[in-house]
């Protein structure tokens, strides 16, 4: 595994605006290692639009008296490389000889790689060194991640989930039914095609294999136009949606906003909003009904919680999106929660990334969270 001990070089890059903190004696204490490796997990089946790996990149933070914490970044597509350049060559300046706190160090961290743009690899960059803190902070008290952070309920509900737009029917029924037997109360499909007319037998063929009384969610993925966007939500609203996701592109705040004088229908936005700021604007604008925050895309534990608590203050519930095995132990801990996703062999244990159970359970429904010290996940 890469790893960084000590400060750039004097007068180059980053380096030259904002010195390196003293290398760390050890023994002090203080962040001495930062540590990173790209790892490609290979899915069961390709995602829509032909995604057939996501990469993580596994990161380590060692203090000098040998403490560590371990984190990481997740890009389904393109971009692991380089958030691992900059794990190890524009992070360990903010980071090396200062105290492993979470919360300072994630600002510090923020402010430092600023200039390379809010969100985006930066923020996942911030993300997997955050995680690795918090890992960390919860391993020196001997507590799991949910007791460190604050646990508020003992389980959250889970649903269903898949990539599925690309499946025939047929597949997507049986998809479904997988998920109903598994005990899932709830699931969710994509819609979004070019011809609306299939979204709405699809929808309607799930409806019927689901029931009345189950939840339904569709997730749109930013497919639509505001006119294609009012037009599907009238369509499919007879099917009684318990949200649509990403019904427009994730930042245009104002189109959601139009819409939202359309339909009853619930959004859920979020996966695709990379700061706190962003969700601000969103919330405040009433255009978020159920806040998704990726951990890793808005940067970490740390904005994460910010992100729960500003939802809650605006009475809206957070059903974190994607990384089951992490979000899990999030929503457990955050004041208003909706569902987390079971995202179907998607999840790091199954895709074969982790050397033992993390911990984190899914079973009838129901997601729950034991995982000893730390947040429990050892990858292979």
């Amino acid at each position: 595994m890469a790893h960084a001990t000590g400060p750039a070089a004097p007068g180059t890059g980053p380096a030259a605006a904002d010195p390196a903190p003293p290398h760390p004696r050890p023994g002090t204490g203080t962040i001495a290692r930062v540590e990173a490796e790209v790892r490609r997990l290979r899915l069961h089946r390709s995602w829509d639009g032909g995604v057939a790996h996501n990469d993580i990149v596994v990161t380590r933070i060692t203090t000098g008296d040998g403490r560590t914490g371990t984190g990481f970044a997740w890009t389904p597509r393109v971009g692991a490389r380089a958030v691992r350049a900059l794990l190890l060559d524009d992070c360990p300046v903010a980071l090396l000889g200062r105290t492993p706190d979470p919360g300072p160090r994630w600002d510090d961290l923020a402010a430092h790689l600023s200039e390379a743009g809010a969100g985006g690899l930066a923020a996942m960059a911030a993300a997997a060194v955050d995680i690795a803190l918090w890992d960390l902070a919860a391993r020196d008290t001997g507590t799991p991640l949910v007791e460190r952070i604050g646990r508020r309920r003992g389980r959250v509900p889970a649903y269903g989930s898949g990539v599925n737009l690309d499946y025939g029917q047929d597949d997507l029924l049986e998809q479904v039914g997988g998920w109903l037997d598994a005990g899932h109360d709830a699931v969710k499909i994509k819609v979004g095609s070019a011809d609306l007319a299939r979204d709405v037998r699809r929808v309607a063929a799930v409806r019927r294999l689901i029931g009345p009384s189950r939840r339904l969610m569709l997730d749109a993925n930013q497919r639509w136009d505001l006119p294609a966007a009012i037009r599907a939500l009238d369509a499919l609203a007879e099917f009684s949606p318990y949200w649509i996701e990403e019904p427009l592109p994730a930042g245009d705040i104002d189109a959601h906003v139009r819409l939202r004088r359309t339909t009853a229908i619930p959004f859920a936005i979020g996966e695709n909003l990379r700061t706190v700021g962003g969700f601000r604007a969103a919330l405040e604008a009433g255009a978020c009904d159920i806040a998704q925050p990726n951990a890793v895309r808005v940067g970490g534990i740390t904005p994460f919680l910010r992100v729960a608590d500003l939802a809650a203050q605006h009475s809206v519930p957070v059903a974190p999106h994607l990384l089951p095995e992490l979000s899990t132990q999030l929503a457990l801990c955050v004041p208003m929660v909706s569902m987390v996703e079971d995202i179907d062999r998607a999840s790091f244990a199954g895709l074969g990334a982790l050397t033992r159970p993390s911990g984190v359970r899914i079973d009838g429904g129901w997601a729950t969270a034991d995982t000893g010290p730390g947040h429990g996940l050892e990858f292979a």
